[in-house]
């Protein structure tokens, strides 16, 4: 009788602590949710318009969670109010810095997802030696990026005769790096140029250029470029224009 007495003791003694450790559990876990709920808030009233919009959408989603977890595990009625322990110290600098950092994150996602697209971009400087000015269209492919456009150069040929080019120009480029790499992206691009329209109305006859590019992202939707190579531009009736290409231009996604 004692054994069984003493055995019963024993069981209702384990059985007990499993209840108040369930039970420190679930409390617990309350006051984390509660305090998660209390720092979106404070965010989302520090927040600008645009990111107001997100802070409410996760709000919701919390607030959702907290309604499922007390609906599972409600509150003991006569139980004491566990103090809720005091939220770590935000310094008023860090809400603010938080939210951009998270604005910046979801600029450059989408910037990234658009980079598999079209972009626009104007450059100037020098084709085969000739100052010029340009404007593009970029196609982004998984194997590369296709470059296509127009432009104006000026420059005196080998007999120091002056000519003005309208020139339509097409060119392969790939990275060395991947797309959303964060920083400097070199490339190397290849491609013709044709001399649509010169001085004396005439037109002219193929050419071609190849660069090393160094590419860098101004903002997470439009970036920075220098091309450096070398281009021929001929006019397929007098002497061609050869020599130094670089470009300094601006490029943005559409």
């Amino acid at each position: 009788m004692k054994k069984l007495f003493g055995c019963m003791m024993i069981v209702s003694f384990v059985l007990g602590l499993a209840v108040v450790s369930r039970a420190d559990w679930i409390d617990e876990k309350r006051e984390k949710l509660t305090r998660e709920l209390v720092e979106l808030e404070r965010l989302e009233a520090k927040a600008d318009a645009r990111q107001k919009a997100v802070m409410r959408k996760k709000i919701a989603v919390m607030k959702a969670r907290i309604a499922k977890f007390n609906s599972e595990y409600p509150a003991a009625a006569a139980a004491p109010a566990r103090p809720m322990a005091p939220a770590a110290a935000v310094p008023p600098s860090a809400a603010p810095k938080a939210i951009k950092v998270e604005a910046v994150k979801e600029k450059r996602a989408i910037a990234q997802a658009k980079r598999r697209g079209m972009e626009i971009g104007v450059s100037a400087g020098l084709i085969a030696s000739m100052p010029g000015a340009f404007l593009e269209m970029q196609n982004n492919f998984p194997f590369g990026e296709l470059k296509y456009g127009v432009g104006y150069a000026q420059g005196d040929d080998s007999e120091g005769t002056t000519r003005k080019h309208a020139l339509v120009f097409l060119s392969m480029a790939r990275r060395f790096t991947p797309a959303n790499f964060q920083g400097v992206r070199p490339y190397w691009a290849i491609g013709l140029n044709y001399n649509a329209y010169t001085s004396g109305q005439k037109s002219g006859s193929l050419g071609y250029q190849a660069n090393l590019g160094f590419e860098s992202d101004l903002s997470p939707t439009s970036a920075v470029y220098l091309d450096l190579g070398y281009g021929v531009v001929r006019t397929g009736f007098s002497p061609d224009f050869n020599g130094v290409n670089a470009q300094i231009g601006y490029r943005a996604i559409l």
